[in-house]
C-alpha cells in the first residue's frame, strides 16, 4: 500500500498498536531498517529512493527528512550504521 507501519508494543503484553503510517512512497515499501540507538527508520521502495524519518525526541511521531533519490532500481534492502 505504499506506506510502512510503525507499531508500539504494550508494556507487559504481548499486544501492539499501529501508532502511525509513514506515507511519501510513490511505490510499494520493500525495506526497512530502525536505528536502535537514535530510533530513526530508513525505508527503501519499489519507487527508486529511499527515506529517512526522524523520531521525535521522546515521542513516537516520526517525520520524513530526507529523500535518497539517484538509485537507477527499485531499493530492495537498506541498512542503518550508529557510527
Amino acid at each position: 500500500d505504499k506506506t510502512a507501519r510503525v507499531w508500539k508494543r504494550e508494556q507487559g503484553r504481548d499486544n501492539y498498536e499501529n501508532i502511525q503510517v509513514l506515507k511519501g512512497h510513490s511505490n510499494y515499501v520493500e525495506a526497512v531498517a530502525v536505528c536502535t540507538q537514535t530510533g530513526n527508520i530508513v525505508t527503501g521502495s519499489w519507487d527508486k529512493t529511499a527515506r529517512v524519518w526522524k523520531r521525535e525526541q521522546g515521542r513516537d511521531n516520526y517525520e520524513n527528512i530526507q529523500v535518497l533519490e539517484g538509485h537507477s532500481d527499485s531499493v530492495f534492502a537498506v541498512a542503518v550504521c550508529t557510527q
